[in-house]
């Protein structure tokens, strides 16, 4: 009890830090100082959904119209990032890909092209796209050890069979995982041209940068590159339990690389609005310089949850601190990305989780209120 008591005090003076913040920033800001021309990221945000990947029934019955209504009543946000890999695990896709499906596995692709759906009317509202890569590939679960309840909780159900195929495929054609890997992510790049203004790659530890790099450029030269590798970086003392936390810090990662991938640090550990992260926002605000903030040269970002988890859990967030943050990013010329779950259960519905919308949609007003251009006059 003594412990709930202590973190209960802790949020509300969180909360009433944010409120006095709000106070001061509102209605002072328009974005007219950051440089798009250096970054179309500066100064702005954006949103991060799941889509369902593979040849399975969830895909087939989703849709994407009253999915992307729902993101269209967001009049600021900038961007949407969509998966072209299964969140966290890189052996199945959202896109048809004829190449996979007659030489690698049916399973790893939709004969439905919901990425691509997805896009176009995402598009004709007016959103540049973010794509979300697992950079492990069909390997992935074997690389990182994961344990069957994992498995099971992310419903992996083919992942066996997906994994003897592509590594049959990989020893029949004399193919490194890296190699097998590039060659898909040229296909989608060239597919999707310039539809797809920025890549985020997770996992990228296992991943071969230049390569990738070099793959997703075929069919943009001028996108966008995010290289997640979950690195440990500030050594803080934990407010509540007062435990010490390795955080996950922006920086570059690699040497093409654009923008901060901007991950959290694990939200086992830290919830995403723990204080703690806000160190995140300090970097943004202290890179600040001549119309963008820059961490290593390239444009900041920070990618969080607003909710618990990154696809699901408690919908804990305090609205008045993810306006607080969205604020003190966006002013400083930095970049935000709030990753929403889909409605429980995920994929039945195509509709966004609805406390978690209605914070969007509560940010989004206030920015507009603030005097931030909206989508369609992001370039006046």
């Amino acid at each position: 009890m003594k412990l709930l008591n202590v973190r209960s005090m802790y949020n509300k003076l969180h909360v009433i830090t944010a409120v006095i913040t709000i106070g001061l920033s509102i209605n002072c800001h328009a974005q007219s100082h950051c440089d798009s021309n250096q970054s179309w990221m500066a100064g702005n945000w954006g949103v991060r959904v799941v889509l369902p990947a593979g040849d399975i029934p969830d895909l087939y019955a989703f849709d994407p119209l009253t999915l992307s209504k729902q993101l269209a009543s967001l009049k600021t946000p900038v961007w949407v990032m969509l998966n072209l890999s299964e969140g966290g695990y890189g052996g199945r896709y959202t896109s048809t890909n004829q190449y996979i499906k007659s030489k690698i596995s049916e399973k790893m692709v939709p004969s439905r092209d919901l990425l691509k759906e997805t896009i176009e009317l995402l598009t004709n509202e007016g959103f540049k796209i973010l794509i979300y890569y697992a950079s492990d590939g069909p390997r992935g679960n074997i690389l990182f050890r994961r344990n069957e309840k994992r498995k099971n909780k992310r419903n992996l159900t083919n992942e066996s069979t997906i994994k003897d195929n592509w590594d049959s495929y990989l020893l029949e054609n004399n193919l490194t995982n890296h190699l097998a890997i590039g060659e898909i992510l040229k296909q989608y790049s060239v597919k999707f041209g310039n539809t797809i203004d920025g890549w985020w790659f997770d996992h990228a530890q296992f991943g071969d940068s230049g390569l990738f790099v070099n793959s997703v450029r075929e069919g943009n030269e001028d996108t966008f590159i995010a290289w997640n590798e979950k690195h440990k970086y500030f050594r803080v003392r934990e407010d509540v339990t007062k435990k010490f936390v390795n955080l996950w810090g922006l920086r570059k990662s690699m040497l093409n690389e654009t923008y901060t991938a901007g991950h959290i640090t694990n939200t086992e550990i830290i919830d995403p609005w723990s204080n703690e992260n806000y160190k995140l926002i300090e970097q943004i605000e202290n890179g600040k310089n001549n119309g963008i903030s820059l961490v290593d040269g390239i444009q900041a970002h920070i990618f969080l949850p607003i909710q618990k988890t990154w696809r699901g859990g408690r919908a804990n967030f305090p609205t008045n601190i993810a306006l607080d943050w969205t604020l003190k990013t966006t002013q400083s010329c930095g970049a935000i990305t709030w990753a929403i779950a889909l409605k429980h259960p995920e994929f039945s519905y195509s509709r966004l989780a609805k406390k978690q919308l209605q914070q969007l949609q509560h940010i989004d007003s206030k920015l507009i209120a603030a005097g931030y251009r909206t989508r369609d006059h992001i370039h006046d």
